[in-house]
């Protein structure tokens, strides 16, 4: 991804559907260093340290909303961070 970036000077929209949670943050970083737009939904959330998933246990929400919370978190002083959302029936693990 960084160099077909670089081939594109930036100049792209990256688009991830679905995206294991540690590619989805690659995809993102490699996506803010070029100043490149996207956008990512990712998948399978991986809390190597547990710190996440125990904080979602203890409030009572669902861990991968608990996951994208905690990335957009991450992003936002890096970059413009929304969310969207979209129908279950279309992909149930988003």
């Amino acid at each position: 991804l960084p160099e077909a970036l670089a081939a594109h000077e930036g100049k792209c929209l990256v688009v991830a559907c679905h995206a294991c949670q540690h590619l989805a943050q690659d995809i993102i970083d490699c996506c803010i260093a070029a100043r490149a737009d996207f956008a990512v939904c990712p998948c399978c959330p991986k809390d190597e340290m547990g710190r996440v998933q125990a904080a979602a246990q203890t409030l009572g929400v669902d861990f991968g909303v608990a996951m994208v919370l905690a990335e957009m978190g991450r992003l936002s002083s890096k970059c413009d961070v929304r969310l969207r959302t979209f129908d279950e029936a279309v992909s149930p693990q988003n």
